[in-house]
């Protein structure tokens, strides 16, 4: 009987120890990522991303519309003269 409960004991230790580990992973984790965001995000404004999406929504509208294969056909037609 003595052997059970010290056997129990130290399942119960090694439990509580990988618990612990458990625990300390996810803290450094989630430091980690915050860290990362903090980084990410620090030099970030609304500017940028405005300006960025106007670019982008620009250019969406130039390669949608009818002219952009006629232009492109131009463009590279051009640039096999050039080459010559």
């Amino acid at each position: 009987m003595g052997g059970f409960a010290l056997r129990q004991a130290k399942d119960e230790g090694m439990r509580l120890q990988k618990m612990y580990i458990v625990l300390r992973q996810s803290l450094v984790f989630i430091m980690l990522l915050w860290i990362s965001s903090v980084i990410c995000y620090t030099n970030h404004s609304d500017q940028a991303y405005l300006q960025s999406k106007h670019v982008t929504d620009t250019m969406n509208i130039h390669l949608t519309s009818s002219e952009c294969g006629s232009w492109l056909d131009e463009l590279s037609a051009d640039d096999l003269e050039h080459k010559k």
